[in-house]
């Protein structure tokens, strides 16, 4: 068994307690994992007066099987996300704090500003490959790391985009057409381009006139 989360409570002799709570990225039971991080959440926090006393405590147990350990770092030669994965994002989480650091999920639509959603950070055991995530999809169906807020809307200069300079296209159009029953339609062919700094950005072109030309995303 292990636990997920852990509350500290710090006594003082006048003010209210103090609370510091640990949450973890996968189950865990052993002590030096649990010891370094609670450390990293304690070293954050300001303290009114003394402590007086200490408590820890774990509202639940849930099942917890350790892992073998891979010949493989993740990524390399089919590594998978593994324990340095958990412990990255704990550390992380505990200077950053919690809602710094979150995992993205990808949801079932076709508007590319509305097929991503926050999501908790995946933990090592229910980290899978999605399907359609390989790195064997075709070209004209990958989608950029990084997407805008919202699309920049590029200059034009003979029918074809620039951005500080002009832009190569280097992919066949995917047109992406979808939304007219709920009132947010769209209607854009996609293209990857390249600028002249050799950066590869996702940019469109509006189906309706007058047919402007957008940057949507960049490529990693």
């Amino acid at each position: 068994m292990g636990v997920v989360k852990l509350e500290c409570r710090l006594m003082h002799r006048h003010a209210p307690p103090t609370r510091c709570v640990v949450r973890l990225a996968s189950p865990a039971r052993d002590v030096q994992r649990l010891t370094a991080l609670l450390g990293e959440h304690l070293s954050a926090l300001e303290l009114p007066e003394p402590v007086r006393a200490c408590e820890l405590a774990a509202a639940a147990l849930v099942p917890h099987r350790p892992e073998s350990e891979s010949l493989w770092q993740p990524g390399e030669r089919g590594g998978s996300f593994g324990k340095e994965s958990c412990d990255l994002i704990e550390r992380l989480r505990a200077r950053l704090g919690a809602e710094a650091v979150y995992g993205l999920t990808r949801l079932p639509a076709h508007r590319p500003e509305k097929a991503w959603a926050v999501a908790e950070p995946p933990s090592a055991s229910t980290h899978r490959a999605q399907p359609g995530c390989s790195a064997d999809i075709a070209p004209a169906r990958r989608r950029p790391v990084w997407l805008l807020p919202a699309p920049q809307r590029l200059s034009v200069r003979d029918g074809l985009p620039r951005r500080r300079g002009p832009l190569r296209l280097v992919s066949e159009p995917e047109r992406i057409e979808t939304g007219w029953w709920d009132g947010d339609e769209i209607a854009r062919d996609y293209y990857t381009a390249v600028d002249i700094h050799g950066v590869h950005l996702w940019v469109f072109r509006e189906r309706a006139a007058p047919h402007d030309w957008f940057l949507h995303g960049v490529f990693g």
